[in-house]
């Protein structure tokens, strides 16, 4: 078994591996005094309260709406329209010389 740190293995050299295999299981328990159990106590009434608590409020909480259509959103719209009346003007001038051509052939 080797203990330590190989650069092969482990590219941080503050930490300890092990190569091997398991022999035997091992477990490990607390030692059962008063503070490991003041601790647990701790733990299971912490669990039991709630995430999120009803505060009474004595004065008026300001709440703002978010905010709806922003400057980016705003610019976006006012590009796309351009580009839109730019591309049916373009189909107009399009169709007008198209049908022009049809008449002039007649």
């Amino acid at each position: 078994m080797f203990i330590g740190a190989r650069d092969d293995i482990l590219q941080e050299p503050d930490k300890i591996c092990m190569l091997g295999k398991v022999q035997q299981k091992l477990e490990c328990r607390p030692v059962p005094n008063s503070e490991y159990m003041q601790l647990k106590r701790q733990e299971i009434k912490k669990a039991a309260q709630p995430v999120r608590k009803v505060l009474k409020i004595d004065h008026v909480v300001n709440v703002y709406k978010p905010v709806s259509n922003h400057k980016i959103n705003v610019s976006n719209n006012v590009h796309r329209i351009a580009v839109v009346c730019f591309l049916n003007y373009i189909f107009i001038v399009a169709t007008a010389r198209n049908r022009s051509q049809k008449f002039k052939n007649i």
